[in-house]
């Protein structure tokens, strides 16, 4: 059997029997539980049971306390106890034999008349999963205290002189008779109805102790059983894992112990052993896996000692091709480096080009905005000038109506006489102020159009001008950009030539490196030449002596190689 195949049956039978063991826990869980619960349904019973008998007792007492005393709390309380059993109050947490002496000394609150969550002693027992025959019997039961209740409550009604109709009230009055009271309370007939609740409450507590009695006894055997089925299945874990243990020991541990001392001769370089192992578990297939391996390491021996033969003499060939790859590359790297710089110089002297026809460029562009600016400020001082000369013209027509207006005005102060003379002298002054105003007006407009002229035939020369300076900054445009190109592409040519430095460079370093793994090479080589004497083969005792006197040769031959190697000037750059 194949060590998966037992490794697989085995923990399959480990897995199945703990899944037994999770639904044994799982019955025996559940059996407890039931147990539990019925301890607590036994005890929720004799509390009811409890509260039947001290209801009864406290009522009798209660009554005939209150035929002696008179007391109304003792009714009061007589009533209560009647609600309690009935539902009609919730029945208070310490409801117990002492109970109703600690409220009447003031120790225990009264009972709470909420209605919230109050229940008949009938619903309560009904809550503990009772019996048909169980609920008549405590129907029975509640029967005989109801019929004691209607005893006690005509005793308390005649002490007080209240007699029955025949209705069950008290409506009748008559004389307070206590001594009718005591004999009702304490009369044959109503101790034996108190016999008789005593005897059905203890029937019933009988019937309740029988049944719950037999289901714990079933499942403590249940229990039982459930234990005894977890013991024995314990025991079958445990034989298996010593059959297992033992299994393993004989089929495994010896077989693999012998496949370890092969694998030992085998580390210590020895080839010769053999496992021998036969089967068709893993170790088997190990044992021809490690045969198997053992042959082709004879065969990886032999071939690898012939490959260090033609290593060691291939390497010292390589010790002389990468002296001179070494020494060709250091030049070339030289010769790179030297390129480099001056391309860097040239990119450089570029550069600075550029950068000057970008600075006469922006300069350009300067001087043709301005330009334009210049005509355009020409021809709004031209407009300025027209508009002058048109208001001009306005001002000297003012003049002449003033002048006119003047006229009139002489013409009126000489008829008016004496009268008109101060007239006379006001429209001659205002003929003199136009006479001035007209004067002054067309040296204004003279001096409009000679501006307007100027203006207009500077503006023409700046418009002429304009296409000139738009060509020269189009051509300085043209200049600094075929710079800038001209500067990109030799950017591009110097980081050419510093890629090709660094290959240059990375050759060179290259070239030294192979000088040195051919050195190690060599080395290498005979040191494979001495591991692979180490194993320990048929064929190889053989031919060791034959083979020593070829090693001895060849290793001088490398020695010689290596020296030579060595005092080279491999690497300088």
């Amino acid at each position: 059997m194949k060590l998966r195949t037992f490794s697989i049956g085995f923990f399959l039978i480990l897995f199945s029997l703990a899944a037994v063991n999770l639904v044994l826990g799982r019955y025996l869980s559940e059996a407890q539980k039931t147990v539990e619960k019925t301890h607590s349904q036994i005890k929720e019973v004799n509390e009811n049971l409890e509260d039947i008998v001290l209801s009864s007792q406290w009522s009798t007492r209660f009554a005939r306390t209150y035929i002696v005393t008179r007391n109304a709390k003792r009714l009061f309380w007589y009533n209560q106890i009647s609600d309690i059993l009935d539902g009609k109050i919730r029945r208070p947490k310490n409801y117990n034999l002492e109970y109703w002496d600690m409220v009447a000394g003031g120790f225990a609150p009264e009972p709470d008349t909420a209605k919230a969550d109050a229940l008949t002693i009938e619903e309560r027992f009904r809550k503990v999963d009772t019996t048909p025959e169980e609920i008549e019997k405590l129907k029975a039961a509640k029967a005989l205290f109801d019929k004691m209740t209607v005893t006690e409550l005509t005793a308390m009604h005649t002490a007080n002189g209240e007699y029955d109709d025949g209705t069950g009230t008290f409506p009748r009055r008559g004389r307070p008779d206590a001594e009718a009271a005591k004999e009702l309370i304490f009369s044959d007939s109503y101790n034996k109805d108190n016999g008789d609740l005593s005897r059905a409450t203890a029937e019933l507590r009988g019937l309740i102790t029988t049944r719950f009695t037999n289901i714990i006894e079933n499942q403590q055997n249940i229990v039982t059983q459930l234990l005894a089925a977890n013991t024995y299945l314990a025991m079958t874990v445990f034989g298996l894992i010593i059959s297992s243990i033992i299994y393993l020991k004989y089929k495994f541990a010896a077989r693999a112990g012998n496949i370890m001392r092969v694998i030992k001769r085998i580390s210590a370089g020895d080839f010769d052993g053999r496992t021998e192992i036969s089967g068709n578990d893993e170790l088997a297939e190990m044992a021809v896996a490690i045969d198997q391996m053992q042959s082709n390491l004879v065969e990886t021996v032999t071939i690898s000692s012939q490959l260090a033969q033609d290593v060691a003499a291939g390497s010292t060939q390589l010790q002389s091709a990468a002296k001179k790859v070494a020494e060709g590359a250091n030049n070339q790297a030289s010769s790179v480096q030297e390129t480099a710089a001056a391309m860097e110089q040239i990119t450089a002297n570029i550069r600075q080009n550029t950068e000057a026809s970008n600075r006469t460029q922006q300069t350009s562009t300067r001087l043709a905005e301005d330009a334009r600016t210049c005509a355009q400020a020409m021809q709004r001082t031209a407009a300025a000038m027209k508009d002058i000369a048109d208001k001009s013209m306005a001002v000297e027509e003012i003049t002449r109506k003033i002048e006119l207006l003047a006229l009139n005005a002489s013409v009126e102060a000489a008829r008016a006489g004496e009268h008109g003379k101060g007239f006379a002298v006001v429209a001659s002054e205002v003929s003199k102020l136009a006479e001035l105003s007209k004067q002054a007006a067309s040296a204004i407009q003279q001096s409009s159009v000679e501006g307007k002229d100027t203006a207009e035939s500077t503006n023409r020369m700046l418009t002429l001008l304009l296409p000139e300076i738009e060509k020269a900054k189009d051509l300085i445009q043209g200049i600094s950009v075929a710079s800038e190109e001209q500067a990109t592409g030799t950017q591009q040519v110097n980081v050419a030539v510093r890629r090709l430095d660094d290959v240059t460079q990375l050759n060179a370093s290259a070239a030294t490196q192979m000088a040195a793994t051919a050195n190690s090479l060599a080395k290498h080589a005979s040191d494979l030449k001495k591991a692979i004497s180490w194993f320990q083969t048929n064929e190889g005792r053989s031919k060791g002596n034959s083979r020593a006197v070829h090693d001895e040769t060849l290793s001088r031959h490398e020695r010689n190689g290596s020296q030579a190697m060595d005092s080279s000037n491999l690497g300088k750059y």
